[in-house]
């Protein structure tokens, strides 16, 4: 019988003659049983069973896919009864069907029922072991297209012999192999596997981090996605020796496989979290939750909810849990004073975007819901938090806070150390904004005979501002240890500009540079201080110090309290300085 003789139809099955309750103390969950066909336009069969997670020797596989909209949703069967699925699914399950047996797959659309707030929230909560517990976990990506061919032969190849050099005139090379990454082709087909829906969903990036044996499908085109993931690992590794004194088409290649390679990176990095192979710090729910904050959710609570199966330890140890009868605002303000009370640290103000709160917030409490830019901006406010650790300006004092009646209301203990007095107007990409700003910081005018507060020459306080005295997580105390300082300065006012790096030291202070002034903007303060601060600072605004936060932290007086902008980098207190020993420290109140 063919799917095309079942016309959808408002009409289908009730979920509660289809789905009988399932028992949470028992771990259970539903298993769709997808039945063979020889066909793929025969009509999809599909049954259900009921499992438990604790039962030994499981056999299932896990679907992992998009919903998709549901404008032109078709027609399965589920126990002989009409079952609307989207699009998507539809044609998913299509491609999966065995023709000689029935394949046993975990689908989210059929197996929990969504019309069952209760049961979802149980249900996400089992994610993790889902997943983990799945024999494969089946990602489907959509259809095949002409060059699925070439981007699965290049991640097969470059996956298994990490030796080989993206650069056509080292050896071994890719080129050798007949997968030649500088070529129009194998990078087009590349930019096309980047390009599927799959990989800016919020959940479907943690089922893949989480899956023992993940594979890519793409029509019956099959993808082992352990190749994948070693294959975009031994990319990244080639990028010293391919690129530095490479040609431009190699370094072109490598900004478009940069490009290409953005979201696997991410997966990369939480997979190898995942298995303590990485900071195990990076397993805790604040850098997951800033790491995928750009992948999309229907659902703006599962910004939250949908990170808990990969940090389930501090998830448990905050209590929290997937309970979709929590309004996200509430949510979010919880979670917030979570962290903060829980880690006596006020890393939770890193994740404050220079932007306006799209939901109604306290300004403390990140907005996860504001678009952030997945390119340019969600890896380096990732890595800051990873790397600032190396900043003392509280003197490693715990967050000494007070919370009001409402817990919308917070007072922390800190000083008020400045306030900005000029902000330096430098728009446009990185390219260009870098060069205007280190005149302007080198011109900086001082009272004749001084040097700036933290009594450094005028030309070192710039340049140590610029990186914010930091090469990667390794941090940097002199003006000497930046040797190559003069040698980046000529790199980057070159004209015509030259994209090759010099050297690795110059392309290692670059990207300090990038990573230090990413979404600020440069200041100069009232006490004779330059740094970096949030780029919607504006003059008037205060810099401030707190215990349990290593970084600076810039406020917005007002009648009732401060408005949390975001950290800062500001040169001359970062280890301390503006709040020592004997401080007399004063609650703060943030609204």
């Amino acid at each position: 019988m063919s799917a095309n003789d079942y016309e959808p139809s408002e009409e289908t099955h009730s979920t509660e003659t289809i789905f009988t309750p399932l028992d949470g103390d028992l771990y259970q969950i539903r298993i769709l049983h997808l039945s063979a066909a020889s066909d793929k336009e025969h009509v999809i069969e599909c049954h259900i069973s009921v499992i438990s997670l604790d039962d030994p020797g499981l056999q299932y596989e896990a679907l992992s896919y998009v919903w998709g909209d549901r404008d032109n949703d078709q027609m399965i069967t589920l126990e002989g009864q009409p079952w609307r699925v989207t699009a998507n699914l539809f044609r998913a399950l299509q491609h999966l069907r065995h023709t000689d047996r029935p394949r046993s797959l975990w689908v989210d659309a059929v197996c929990i029922n969504q019309e069952d707030t209760d049961e979802r929230g149980h249900q996400v909560s089992h994610m993790g072991p889902i997943f983990r517990k799945a024999e494969t976990v089946v990602i489907w990506l959509g259809e095949a297209w002409p060059g699925v061919n070439d981007a699965f032969r290049f991640f097969t190849i470059a996956g298994q012999i990490s030796e080989l050099h993206v650069n056509r005139v080292l050896s071994p090379s890719l080129a050798g192999q007949g997968v030649d990454a500088e070529s129009e082709r194998v990078i087009r087909a590349l930019k096309h596997f980047a390009s599927f829906a799959w990989w800016g969903r919020m959940w479907t990036v943690q089922e893949m981090v989480l899956a023992q044996h993940p594979i890519f499908q793409c029509g019956r085109s099959v993808l082992d996605g352990d190749l994948m993931l070693q294959a975009v690992r031994g990319i990244f590794e080639h990028n010293g020796c391919c690129v530095l004194g490479g040609s431009q088409s190699t370094v072109a290649a490598f900004a478009a496989l940069t490009h290409c390679f953005r979201a696997p990176v991410t997966i990369l990095l939480l997979r190898s979290n995942l298995r303590n192979e990485g900071d195990p710090s990076s397993n805790n729910i604040l850098p997951i939750v800033t790491l995928l904050r750009g992948h999309d959710s229907k659902d703006p609570r599962d910004k939250i909810y949908g990170k808990i199966a990969l940090a389930a330890a501090e998830a448990s140890r905050l209590s929290l849990l997937s309970d979709y009868h929590q309004g996200t605002e509430d949510l979010y303000t919880k979670l917030a004073l979570s962290f903060i009370l829980n880690t006596r640290e006020l890393k939770v103000f890193m994740c404050i975007l220079p932007r306006p709160h799209v939901l109604h917030l306290p300004s403390w409490v990140p907005d996860w819901t504001i678009p952030i830019d997945l390119d340019r901006d969600l890896l380096a406010w990732h890595t800051r938090m990873r790397y600032s650790g190396i900043y003392k300006t509280h003197r490693l004092k715990p967050a000494d806070c007070v919370v009001g009646r409402n817990i919308t209301s917070l007072k922390i203990a800190g000083i008020i150390v400045d306030s900005v007095k000029q902000i330096v107007a430098t728009p446009g990409p990185y390219r260009r904004r870098i060069p205007t700003l280190l005149k302007v910081a080198q011109s900086w005018p001082q009272p004749e005979g001084t040097r700036c507060i933290d009594h450094s020459p005028p030309r070192e306080s710039p340049a140590l501002t610029l990186c914010g005295s930091s090469i990667g997580s390794e941090r940097v105390h002199s003006f000497r240890e930046l040797s190559f300082f003069d040698q980046w300065v000529t790199w980057m006012t070159s004209s015509p500009f030259e994209m090759m790096f010099p050297n690795q030291e110059v392309a290692q202070f670059d990207y300090s540079v990038s990573l230090t002034s990413k979404g600020r903007s440069f200041m100069f303060s009232e006490g004779n201080r330059m740094g970096w601060v949030p780029e919607n600072t504006t003059v008037g605004d205060v810099i401030a110090v707190f215990t349990g936060s290593g970084a600076p932290v810039a406020l917005r007086p007002r009648e009732d309290g401060y408005i949390v902008i975001g950290t800062a980098y500001v040169h001359g207190i970062m280890d301390g300085e503006a709040m020592p020993d004997d401080a007399e420290l004063s609650y703060i109140t943030f609204i």
